[in-house]
């Protein structure tokens, strides 16, 4: 069955069309985000608020180090700034970007890697940033083109933690069949292609797979296939693919999906990198004497070519589409200003008179738990909590908050203390002061709608009234504070029983 559809989705697109998607690969463009994120925790990408005085994406606690924090900020920005839908997802903060299927969507091609590191003093320079670099070029390159088959871009969390990170999402978002999954690309230490221990062995890229199988050793073979033809350049470990165990590619076989593999350097004839998950695994360290950018970038040319091939090119994208209109260009979207009052196509109209908006705030949802009543007309509600960057010296006295959740909005006059209330509604920003001074900070928010009627807002998810379980379904969510647009992506599970109360969370 796998073998008959790589052959189909291939027939969709000519070597023309996959050759220029992989010409777009830009070495220096990789360069730069591989660079970029071994340097988290210093806050140079998101400021003194994230500078932890180490490098290092150590997941600790719920949220992660600081540089774990600074990282998903990245990474939920560049993924935004491609107009892909960006999600931070489950309990290992997993940051999900996704580029949805022009005609069949519910097909779906995973392109990987992980963000976190060991330690929080350990930059992960190979180990992964080369990867996660990798999945943002592809990225952006992909994005440019629309495709028959959704393309999901994942960078995992918690790798280093028992693949805790991949292993929930395969089982919460994909298991027992919610999705189908054509496959899944892992790029997982692809910048150190030299062998340290054995400066003789040949510099080669090797597919690693979880599991023998048929289709997995066809889905192996398709990756090979389409490298060897589109980027010749790029050496192949000729006794691949190997079992691998190691990375987030084997949690998928783990949850039933064969057609996963892992894409690294030498792994077949052990580490080639002596400072994996130590302090010198970066650019400016030991192990950085032996990165080959070239080699990642036509890792890169390889990956985003087998992923176009297997996704069905139809074409370029419509670079006009955008899922948060804002017609007048006042920061807030049409969605927005109709619900509290204000024309969408007057920039002097805004939300209850408020400055225009910047779209530059970071949000990070937590929790999101929503509540249909098929039974009661006005006895839905929902719960948000989560955590918004907020600058120096911002005073909630006098401002006001604005909450959409999949279009159900609510604006809340705030009080000294960060809490606003409406009605049955209720938001509240608890904010740290030094001596009265706010300094920037991640502050954590929750709200809570009560007693609505929002079933028609959510039935265009999916949450419908019906017999449903664990149903994936993705609500946008957009938080102003400060005129300061905030928008993100929650991925949730939907479960119903016909004219019952229907729950996602």
């Amino acid at each position: 069955m796998i073998a008959a559809a790589l052959l189909c989705f291939r027939a969709k697109s000519s070597d023309a069309d996959i050759q220029a998607i992989t010409a777009l690969v830009s070495q220096d463009l990789y360069t730069t985000d591989q660079q970029t994120v071994e340097r988290m925790g210093l806050g140079k990408y998101g400021g003194a608020l994230f500078n932890q005085g180490t490098r290092g994406r150590a997941f600790t606690g719920m949220l992660g180090d600081k540089g774990n924090q600074e990282t998903r900020k990245f990474l939920a920005e560049r993924f935004a700034s491609l107009g892909l839908h960006s999600a931070i997802q489950g309990r290992f903060r997993n940051v999900v970007a996704e580029q949805t299927g022009a005609s069949t969507p519910e097909n779906i091609v995973i392109l990987c890697a992980h963000y976190d590191t060991r330690k929080s003093n350990t930059p992960g320079g190979d180990g992964d940033a080369s990867g996660v670099a990798g999945v943002t070029e592809a990225a952006r390159c992909l994005s440019q083109y629309k495709f028959d088959n959704t393309i999901r871009f994942i960078v995992f969390n918690a790798e280093q933690k028992n693949l805790d990170g991949s292993y929930d999402y395969a089982n919460m978002i994909l298991g027992a069949g919610k999705e189908k999954l054509v496959g899944a690309v892992d790029l997982d230490q692809i910048l150190h292609p030299y062998h340290d221990k054995n400066p003789a062995l040949a510099q080669e890229a090797v597919v690693g797979i979880g599991t023998r199988s048929a289709d997995a050793l066809a889905w192996a073979s398709a990756f090979t296939a389409a490298a060897q033809q589109f980027v010749p350049a790029l050496a192949l470990d000729a006794s691949g693919p190997v079992t691998d165990f190691s990375s987030d590619h084997y949690a998928f076989v783990q949850n039933g999906f064969n057609t996963a593999l892992r894409i690294s350097e030498n792994s077949s004839k052990d580490i080639a990198n002596a400072s994996l998950n130590t302090a010198g695994d970066a650019s400016d360290g030991v192990a950085g004497v032996h990165y080959n950018y070239a080699f990642a970038a036509n890792v890169v040319r390889a990956a985003t070519a087998f992923v176009a091939q297997q996704a069905g090119y139809e074409g370029a994208a419509d670079s006009s589409a955008t899922d948060f209109p804002d017609s007048d260009g006042d920061g807030y979207s049409d969605e927005i200003e109709v619900a509290l009052n204000s024309d969408p196509a007057l920039a002097v109209s805004t939300p209850m008179n408020l400055p225009a908006a910047t779209q530059n705030g970071y949000i990070e949802t937590v929790a999101l738990v929503i509540e249909l009543d098929f039974a009661l007309d006005s006895a839905d509600g929902l719960t948000l909590t989560g955590y918004a960057q907020i600058p120096d010296g911002y005073s909630p006295a006098g401002g006001t908050a604005i909450v959409d959740v999949g279009g159900v909005v609510k604006a809340f006059p705030l009080k000294a203390g960060g809490s606003g209330k409406k009605g049955l509604n209720s938001f509240t920003l608890k904010i740290k002061k030094t001596k009265g001074i706010v300094l920037a900070q991640l502050a954590q928010f929750s709200c809570t709608f009560s007693a609505g009627n929002y079933k028609r807002q959510f039935a265009k998810f999916g949450m419908l009234n019906g017999n449903y379980s664990l149903k994936p379904v993705t609500i946008p969510v957009t938080v102003i504070l400060d005129n300061q647009v905030r928008t993100t992506m929650r991925i949730l599970t939907y479960n119903c029983n016909k004219d019952a109360v229907g729950g996602a969370k």
